[in-house]
């Protein structure tokens, strides 16, 4: 897999291969440099490649990656970066590989580096020469970090705005419900160095209360009466997290919790600690807190609608899986998931602190914290009763191919979004992850500085992990109408294919990587396969399939008695606590 060699000068050129050691089942080889580092060499039908090996995003072995069209994908979260120059073309991830060209001389393959072997790249970026033309940036997500950056590399030498009710720099929010406590500095997205050297400037703990479009104004409830004029703007204010409040009896005693940023994180991970935690919600950010949790706790109880975790995304089978291997693995015993049911009240003690809940098939438990997965609704307050165009159903920014808002001059990017996409039936979609959100951050710059970038038709790939095991999902497999798992449920290495007329929508991969990064290929691709399944699936597992799920929508792994459905609930101005009016986006919330 891999060998030694030292680090030549970039005119001699550092040997790396023999030619002879390449074939059609093998396409890479690391390379171990003097330094400690490494690089990936990579025989394709064009050439010889050479780039760093680890993905700049989590520094996952691109070696285990998938190779396909000039490009290699990262197995654990689907990032893409260009073998001829390294850049990165889909992601997660802020930073490109750094990229070595090739030349073959009697047999031996030799590259080229122009810099520090092995390092992630930053694109050439500018600095603020004037401050009289400003954008704004409502957020400091991934979307939002992407935005300043590519203004940046595009040369943009303006003012650059970023505003949060955060009080940390950017960081990783899909690390929270992982780890919960984890530090910033470990989840950070750039230093705040970074934005101070390139005049991007942040103001932390400022939440925006409303946005005056004629006026080009931005106002921020930060004590300070301050007013911000901006010449273009990006709305990148994400998700928050749907809350009971005072629709369920009990829903607003202390100790019922939602999970949203850092604090929310770290008061979790504090108070769960000896304490019987009851979690509301089956799907990832539940069950990814179940597995953090479940040391510390006394016991841990999810309550969710349907008959097995991630029943609605990844199927009952899949979740059923899963689910035993959560309870079957260490601290597992403190586990129970009570599918098909839902809560119907909280009751407290005397100092108002949640102490049981009661769920609509009579049972209660005992509970010192409460934590609520139910859901998120786009943090769009604030844009309410103004020109810009928002979802009926979700109160999502729509946004056109491009990504303007019906507003000149105005774009959203990411999770708040409503965007047009092929990957749905219907057109448009709201996907959140931090992939898709990143890519939207680097189109709206670009947009901004004129250039006319489309949204592109960029695969999903989303990933959790639970008690050890690594799920990855690529595709978009709203409206299937069935499934094929293949491999062993018991072992915990299979897939599952959700089909729609035998046409393989997505996939979802249980430690058995590189697959998704495959399939995601194949869809970015658009290959139509000639046979019942992809041929990718058949070479990994080619027995036929275990288990085959027919059904057509979810009503059968739906609790049918959503006593407090708050789709339907009567429209009234929302809340943090009481957001009546909104549709909860469980479905398609993956991973922030």
């Amino acid at each position: 897999m891999g060998g030694k060699a030292s680090c030549a000068s970039k005119v001699d050129g550092l040997e790396v291969a023999k030619v002879a050691e390449f074939n059609k089942t093998t396409r890479m080889k690391e390379v171990i440099l003097a330094n400690g580092k490494s690089i990936l060499v990579v025989k394709t039908d064009s050439g010889f490649y050479a780039v760093g090996s680890k993905c700049t995003h989590y520094g996952a072995p691109l070696i285990d990656g998938n190779v396909y069209n000039g490009h290699i994908r990262c197995p654990w979260h689907g990032a893409c970066f260009n073998l001829a120059n390294g850049d990165i073309e889909q992601f997660p991830g802020l930073d490109s590989l750094q990229s070595y060209p090739c030349k073959v001389k009697s047999g031996t393959v030799f590259a080229y580096h122009t810099s520090e072997p092995a390092e992630p790249v930053l694109r050439p970026m500018c600095k603020m020469s004037k401050r009289s033309h400003v954008i704004v940036i409502i957020g400091t997500g991934i979307s939002a970090v992407m935005c300043a950056q590519t203004l940046r590399q595009e040369q943009y030498d303006g003012r650059i705005i970023l505003i949060t009710k955060d009080k940390q720099f950017p960081y990783d929010r899909t690390k929270l419900s992982k780890v919960p406590g984890i530090k910033w500095n470990e989840i950070k997205l750039r230093d705040p160095d970074f934005f101070h050297s390139y005049d991007i400037e942040i103001m932390l703990d400022s939440p925006v209360s409303k946005v005056r479009f004629p006026d080009r104004t931005v106002v921020v409830d930060n004590g300070k009466d301050t007013t911000l004029v901006y010449d273009k703007l990006l709305i990148a204010s994400g998700l928050r997290p749907r809350s009971y409040g005072p629709v369920i009896p009990g829903g607003d005693l202390k100790n019922i919790v939602t999970l949203y940023n850092m604090e929310d994180a770290s008061q979790i991970a504090s108070q769960a600690a000896g304490k019987d935690v009851l979690i509301c919600g089956s799907s990832f950010i539940a069950m990814e807190l179940a597995t953090s949790l479940k040391s510390k706790a006394k016991h841990v109880n999810i309550i969710g609608r349907s008959r097995s975790p991630y029943g609605i995304v990844l199927g009952p089978a899949t979740g059923k899986a899963i689910l035993n291997h959560l309870l079957e693995g260490p601290d597992g015993n403190k586990v129970r998931y009570w599918g098909i049911d839902e809560v119907k009240s909280f009751e407290g003690n005397a100092k108002k602190e949640v102490v049981k809940v009661l769920t609509m098939k009579k049972k209660a438990f005992d509970a010192q914290l409460v934590i609520l997965a139910i859901g998120a609704i786009p943090n769009t307050d604030f844009l309410e009763d103004t020109p810009i165009r928002l979802n009926q159903q979700d109160g999502a920014v729509c946004v056109n191919k491009f990504l303007e808002t019906s507003v000149k001059d105005v774009y959203a990017a990411g999770d708040v979004t409503q965007f047009p996409t092929e990957f749905s039936a219907k057109g448009r979609a709201s996907i959140c992850h931090c992939g898709i959100a990143t890519h939207h951050g680097k189109v709206a710059a670009q947009n901004m500085m004129g250039k006319e970038m489309t949204v592109h038709q960029i695969v999903p790939f989303f990933w959790t992990v639970v008690a050890g095991v690594n799920v990855r999902y690529a595709g978009y497999g709203e409206g299937h109408s069935d499934t094929a798992i293949f491999g062993s449920l018991e072992s915990m290495e299979f897939c599952t294919l959700y089909r729609r007329s035998n046409r393989a929508l997505g996939i979802a991969t249980v430690n058995c990587d590189p697959l998704a990064a495959q399939m995601a290929d194949e869809f970015q691709a658009g290959i139509k396969y000639k046979h019942d399944y992809p041929i990718t699936v058949l070479k990994r597992f080619p027995k036929p399939p275990v288990v085959g799920e027919k059904y057509f929508g979810f009503k059968e792994d739906i609790a049918e008695f959503a006593t407090y459905d708050l789709r339907n609930a009567p429209a009234k101005k929302p809340t943090d606590t009481d957001n009546l009016r909104k549709k909860s986006r469980s479905v398609v919330n993956l991973n922030d």
